[in-house]
């Protein structure tokens, strides 16, 4: 006979494992588009991303009601392995660890995937800005904000003008 905070955690951990594979799945998209500089496909993920994070918070909530509710019986709620390695021993299962386990695997991966997801967004903006520098330097390697030492015109940029003034 399960008990009802087996059937709970089971409940929630199946419910935060669909939602990370949902996640999962639109950040590995996410990471193709900003591969293929497909800006117009970034912008068609937004709401998807959004309704992402809505889910992800609405899990947090949960859990953070699983937490309180365990605290007022004088469970384990420090965190929701703890939680579920307990109500294991007392119902001699181990069903509920494997999920914890699973599941911190995988918010290891979406850890991962959004960590190369900003690398590649920072590296994009990196590249940007030494573009625009050299456009705003004419290609010198002198500061951009000091115009007497700098002696940049006021008109004109290296890749634009090629003749030399």
């Amino acid at each position: 006979m399960t008990s009802p905070w087996e059937t709970e955690l089971a409940t929630f951990l199946t419910e935060l494992s669909g939602v990370q594979q949902a996640t999962l799945s639109l950040l590995q998209r996410k990471g193709e588009l900003l591969a293929h500089s497909d800006m117009p496909g970034l912008s068609g993920i937004a709401e998807e991303e959004q309704a992402a994070i809505n889910r992800l918070q609405n899990c947090l909530e949960k859990r953070d009601r699983l937490l309180q509710s365990a605290k007022a019986e004088g469970l384990p709620n420090d965190s929701i392995e703890s939680l579920a390695l307990r109500i294991d021993r007392e119902t001699s299962g181990r069903p509920l660890e494997g999920k914890c386990r699973e599941s911190m695997h995988q918010a290891r991966i979406l850890q991962h995937q959004s960590l190369t997801n900003w690398v590649m967004t920072q590296r994009t903006l990196i590249h940007l800005s030494r573009m625009i520098e050299i456009l705003a330097t004419k290609g010198r390697p002198q500061s951009t904000y000091d115009r007497q030492k700098a002696k940049i015109p006021a008109h004109g940029g290296t890749l634009v003008d090629l003749v030399s003034n």
